[in-house]
């Protein structure tokens, strides 16, 4: 890994779904090396307990896919559920869009049916857009 690819941030992606993710890619790269949870059933004599689990994906500086990261632009994300596949395609704007550095961490929230990403502070990035089955 280069100095300046060292620098650049990362993208949190948290599984917002009752099912684990059993693999997700990005632009056309696996990124998971193990399911993403699904959020917690609680104890005994709990309920479930709203817990988001996730994994760190790295952001890539060309304005392009870049295989297994966040590239700048139109990203392809494809999640595989136990009970279905489906694929989004999530817009990671640039400085000049968003305010938010190459250097700056973002979060994206996925569930089946929606992606929602955001910047560090929360603040929405981009209208959250909707998974279609594959």
């Amino acid at each position: 890994m280069s100095d300046s690819q060292a620098t650049l941030g990362n993208v949190y992606v948290f599984n917002y779904y009752s099912e684990e993710i059993e693999k997700l890619t990005v632009a056309g790269e696996v990124v998971t090396k193990a399911p993403i949870e699904p959020w917690s059933r609680g104890g005994e004599g709990e309920g479930p307990k709203f817990t988001p689990r996730g994994l760190i994906v790295p952001r890539a500086k060309p304005a392009e896919e870049v295989p297994g990261k966040f590239g700048l632009g139109n990203q392809s994300v494809r999640g595989e559920w136990p009970s279905m596949t489906r694929q989004v395609t999530v817009h990671i704007p640039g400085p000049n869009e968003s305010g938010v550095n190459l250097t700056e961490d973002m979060i994206l929230l996925i569930s089946p049916y929606v992606a929602i990403l955001l910047a560090p502070n929360g603040h929405l990035l981009d209208e959250p857009k909707t998974f279609k089955s594959v």
